[in-house]
């Protein structure tokens, strides 16, 4: 197949990553934490557990160790810019590393 025939299209229900918006957020389960802000050209995050469950809120209270989304070790999710501004987030029990990643739709 020639190159010249090859296209790349964004749909809109597609996500494009923001160059170098890849971050750690650590989390206890002592002290809730919130996310990083969204820019003017962020549209949502994506997270992504790694070291333990979490409980999250999106309703600006704080979870605690039962209460709350759980977002299992290893689970993704996307959250949108409403979400991203009030979650909060808590460890299920230690310490746990949260990697987010900011995009946009293409």
């Amino acid at each position: 197949m020639s190159a010249r025939n090859n296209r790349i299209i964004n749909f809109e229900h597609e996500l494009i990553p923001i160059a170098s918006s890849g971050a750690e957020l650590a989390v206890d389960a002592v002290t809730p934490v919130g996310l990083p802000a969204l820019s003017d050209a962020d549209e949502y995050m994506v997270l992504q557990v790694q070291g333990g469950n979490v409980r999250v809120r999106y309703d600006g209270t704080n979870p605690t160790a039962s209460v709350g989304r759980r977002i299992l070790d290893g689970e993704s999710v996307t959250l949108n810019r409403g979400k991203v501004a009030v979650a909060k987030i808590l460890s299920e029990s230690g310490s746990v590393t949260i990697y987010h990643e900011k995009y946009t739709r293409g």
